[in-house]
């Protein structure tokens, strides 16, 4: 397992804090970030590639349901062996953040409608 420090879709805690506000006022996780003069999200993987090739990592199993993260590593040269998407059953407090997930940040979300 590597774990990155990129809290708040890369733009810090601080930042992070921010951005629940604007979502307490109306806005989406996307739109709060927009608002903040952040990009939707800034995380890079190229640090976890690193670490990956460091130990001589080829393939893997990618738990992730997020595509730039596939992306990426198959970018790198890495073959992602299984592809496992992990998905919480929709309720009334995830449901409009996993459909700004899906529809405006590409998430593999299959429980996720219209």
């Amino acid at each position: 397992m590597i774990y990155l420090r990129q809290e708040g879709r890369g733009i810090g805690i601080n930042e992070k804090i921010k951005a629940y506000k604007l979502q307490e006022q109306g806005q989406d996780s996307v739109e709060a970030n927009l608002s903040l003069g952040h990009q939707a999200d800034l995380r890079s993987y190229g640090e976890a590639i690193e670490i990956l090739k460091y130990f001589e990592v080829s393939k893997l199993n990618l738990i992730s349901n997020n595509p730039q993260k596939f992306k990426s590593i198959q970018d790198a040269g890495i073959q992602v062996v299984e592809h496992i998407h992990i998905e919480k059953p929709l309720d009334e407090y995830n449901s409009d953040y996993l459909h700004t997930k899906k529809f405006k940040m590409g998430h593999y979300l299959k429980n996720v409608g219209k």
